[in-house]
């Protein structure tokens, strides 16, 4: 099977801006969020990086 190139776009969308977006949401969740914001973004945090770095062999 070939192996496919690493993404640079999810759908018309450059993952660097979706990343950015993350980040962000991060970012404004630590500073201004509520405990309940706060700890959302705490249960979800483990998932984000995972989106973006899994390949199909590690799938």
């Amino acid at each position: 099977m070939p192996i496919m190139p690493e993404p640079t776009h999810f759908g018309r969308v450059r993952i660097v801006t979706i990343l950015k977006a993350v980040n962000e949401l991060r970012a404004a969740c630590r500073e201004e969020g509520t405990p309940r914001i706060q700890a959302a973004i705490d249960r979800a945090e483990p998932w984000f990086g995972e989106i973006f770095t899994t390949k199909e062999d590690d799938a």
